[in-house]
């Protein structure tokens, strides 16, 4: 039950920052992000490396911006997130074009193998680089996290395709 309230409340938020219309002031980007793909440094066989998901992300350049999205999590738990973001200005490093993207995300997931869903406020940072004109690739990953009781939530890097239109 619990778990049905909170995804019902994450869908509620999504539908209504989607309804918001963003400022004209900025340059506008919007996102459609789609499933993850993750590589775990340790115990990589105990979790699943490709995540179904769909996600929105509204990132204008050097305003606040924000995210949300549904996922199924490295142990299959259907999982989604509601955050707020700051894309910095895109930098050209080595001939690759890169944007920084701090982001700030209220997390619903399974955290720990064996765990129940927890929601927890997560801070990740984003390295994204254009693939495309209108297709990016997002980089972002924890270390290794110690939690409380002994338990551990395993290193990962993840992966994430978005396609971008312009309004």
């Amino acid at each position: 039950m619990r778990k049905q309230k909170i995804t019902r409340q994450l869908g509620i938020a999504v539908f209504a920052l989607i309804l918001v219309q963003p400022s004209k002031a900025a340059p506008v980007d919007h996102h459609i992000s789609l499933q993850s793909v993750s590589i775990h440094f340790k115990k990589s066989k105990e979790r699943q490396a490709i995540h179904p998901g769909l996600g929105y992300e509204y990132s204008p350049y050097q305003s606040m911006g924000w995210q949300a999205g549904f996922f199924k999590d490295s142990f299959g738990y259907p999982s989604g997130y509601l955050g707020i973001n700051y894309p910095v200005k895109k930098a050209t490093v080595f001939g690759v074009p890169l944007r920084l993207i701090g982001v700030l995300n209220i997390v619903h997931k399974k955290f720990v193998k064996g765990g129940v869903g927890e929601t927890k406020l997560v801070p990740f940072p984003i390295i994204e680089t254009a693939l495309r004109d209108n297709i990016s690739l997002n980089l972002t990953g924890t270390p290794r996290l110690d939690y409380y009781d002994n338990k551990r939530t395993n290193g990962v890097l993840v992966m994430q395709l978005k396609i971008r239109w312009k309004q």
